[in-house]
């Protein structure tokens, strides 16, 4: 046989009067190992006997026995001598899949993938059977198809994340009990990756590499926004404004620049911003304190996000400013007319801020 065909078994108990029932089970040694046995059952016997198909015998070579646990008048017995069978190992099928948990259900990708830095994501192994390509595992009955594989598998190139347990090596997998493996903290930065993953194998499969998985990473797009600007000031004051970045992104904190821009031109010089990790419940984000000098003239005041290797840049939306370029000033203030048909006389003085030099209507 090969491991995971499927067989006939045929049990049948009898005793020396009346006709046992309950239940029996089949009996192989793991890994031609006596003493580490795997049992494939229960079944129950109907007049004495039960007939049935099983896939779960284990590879190599041995002899399978049955087991009678008994009833409440018949004792337990196993039968003498076994069937002796050889099952050669099964082969596999290592599939990627990149489980992508952005939108109201995950979806598992098998095929080329973008996603943008800093998406809810995991890489996900499984170890199919190479005749069915399904996993051993039935997610719909919640029950094992068929013996799981077991062992190792790593995944090249090793992805590297932050916050992975002690001792993880990267790329390094351990099955589950389910035949699959997944990297759960896995948050990669923008690049693509043409992962593979090779499968060891145990002693009931052969070991395998899958297919290439192909996965772009984009930049994480942002969102950038000023506050703290005045509707209206004086050319020459020094005012300080605060510019923040917002992102949806899982990842780490945006690092860069930020420039104000007036009409659409540099406002004095760029800053730094200082940026915050994401946690598990607030996006990443960061902020820039700027102190600018009203401009002569109508301002109308933007920032702009440099943007980095993991985010990509932004620009805010305009803010009007008003901005006073001279004052003016009455002496005498006010006039005082005693009498209708009287006149009175005051000076206007025009004072110009931070070097206007325009002309004043009056």
């Amino acid at each position: 046989l090969v491991h995971g065909q499927s067989v006939t078994y045929n049990i049948s108990v009898t005793a020396g009067s009346g006709t046992p029932r309950g239940d029996v089970s089949l009996m192989a040694p793991i890994g031609n190992n006596a003493s580490n046995t795997t049992y494939m059952g229960p079944y129950t016997l109907s007049g004495g006997s039960v007939m049935g198909f099983t896939n779960m015998l284990p590879a190599g070579s041995y002899s399978v026995t049955a087991h009678y646990a008994g009833d409440g008048t018949f004792a337990t017995s196993d039968s003498n001598p076994g069937i002796p069978v050889t099952v050669s190992k099964e082969g596999s099928l290592p599939v990627l899949r990149l489980v992508d948990l952005s939108g109201a259900q995950p979806v598992y990708d098998t095929t080329a993938t973008t996603l943008p830095y800093g998406a809810p994501y995991f890489l996900r192994v499984d170890v199919n059977s190479p005749t069915s390509g399904r996993n051993c595992y039935n997610q719909g009955t919640e029950f094992i198809s068929y013996a799981c594989p077991s062992g190792t598998v790593t995944v090249t190139p090793a992805p590297t994340e932050a916050g992975a347990p002690p001792g993880t090596v990267p790329g390094h997998y351990t099955l589950n009990s389910q035949g699959y493996a997944e990297d759960q903290p896995i948050q990669l930065s923008p690049g693509q990756y043409p992962f593979v993953a090779t499968y060891a194998g145990d002693s009931n499969y052969t070991g395998s590499t899958s297919t290439p998985l192909n996965v772009m990473i984009s930049t994480a797009q942002t969102s950038t926004s000023l506050s703290g600007v005045p509707s209206s000031g004086l050319a020459g004051t020094r005012v300080t404004v605060t510019a923040t970045v917002t992102t949806t992104s899982n990842g780490v904190a945006p690092t860069g620049t930020m420039q104000l821009l007036n009409n659409g031109s540099a406002l004095g010089s760029p800053v730094v911003v200082f940026g915050t990790a994401s946690t598990s419940s607030v996006p990443a984000t960061a902020q820039a304190a700027l102190t600018i000098t009203l401009p002569v003239g109508n301002a109308s005041v933007a920032a702009k996000y440099s943007g980095d290797v993991n985010y990509a840049g932004s620009t805010s939306g305009a803010t009007p400013i008003a901005v006073t370029d001279f004052g003016l000033s009455a002496n005498p203030s006010p006039i005082n007319i005693s009498a209708p048909g009287q006149g009175g006389s005051s000076t206007i003085s025009v004072t110009p801020q931070s070097g206007f030099t325009g002309t004043v209507t009056l």
